[in-house]
């Protein structure tokens, strides 16, 4: 979007804000519009019910890519394993709700998350959409630089990734191991999610449900779980 058009955007708020936010102006405010759209604000598009979801959906795998991409160039000589690793710690829900929240994404939205007990997965989904309407308006060289310049350049210092523990999933499994505890994921409604590309993972630790994760992918969904069950033993 040049300039001009700019000015007779029909959203000129949110196109400054990503200019500001992402460096460029959007070609195609759409996109933008509904990867700020909650769940709860759904808006209908030709009679079908349209939030952020299908952009999360589509962001997490974009990140997903580019960071394994960044990973096997930064580190040539290390193992699969461990790039695996770090690619969990940046793209864990707590790293990317930081990172969301530092970026200003909450101003985006019409709804205060401070009080909200699902802040940080919602900063995440949003970080995530964001990635997603970059890449349907932009493609996939201008999602690349972004994350790298302005994501991973600014809010990732790797020295330091590389010291922290994320695999919440085994930390609980050595916890219960050392306290002689069952433990069990349980994943719901397995069939329905598959179709939905979204997995919703409850975790019980001597049959009390202590944590429950959703995510498009069944691993992510046990850590989000998995660091739910850390939290209330911790406290």
């Amino acid at each position: 979007m040049s300039t001009i058009k700019h000015l007779f955007s029909k959203n000129k708020d949110l196109s400054t804000a990503i200019k500001n936010t992402c460096g460029f102006y959007p070609s195609n405010i759409n996109f933008y519009e509904l990867a700020f759209t909650l769940s709860s604000q759904r808006i209908i598009v030709n009679g079908v019910h349209k939030s952020y979801e299908r952009l999360e959906f589509l962001g997490d795998a974009i990140l997903g890519t580019i960071i394994s991409d960044f990973l096997y160039r930064r580190y040539p000589t290390r193992d699969e394993g461990f790039m695996s690793q770090m690619r969990s710690r940046v793209v864990s829900k707590e790293s990317l709700s930081k990172i969301s929240s530092k970026m200003g994404l909450d101003s985006l939205i019409n709804v205060n998350l401070e009080n909200n007990r699902n802040q940080k997965s919602i900063r995440e989904d949003l970080f995530e959409a964001l990635i997603g309407a970059i890449y349907m308006d932009k493609g996939y060289a201008v999602a690349q630089t972004f994350v790298l310049t302005r994501v991973l350049k600014i809010y990732i210092d790797f020295d330091e990734v590389e010291t922290i523990d994320t695999d919440y999933k085994s930390q609980l499994i050595r916890y219960a191991q050392a306290q002689k505890l069952p433990i069990d994921f349980s994943i719901l409604n397995d069939d329905i999610a598959a179709q939905n590309n979204k997995y919703t993972v409850q975790l019980f630790l001597n049959n009390v449900m202590v944590g429950e994760g959703t995510s498009f992918s069944k691993k992510k969904a046990e850590q989000i779980a998995s660091q739910m069950a850390l939290l209330k033993i911790e406290h």
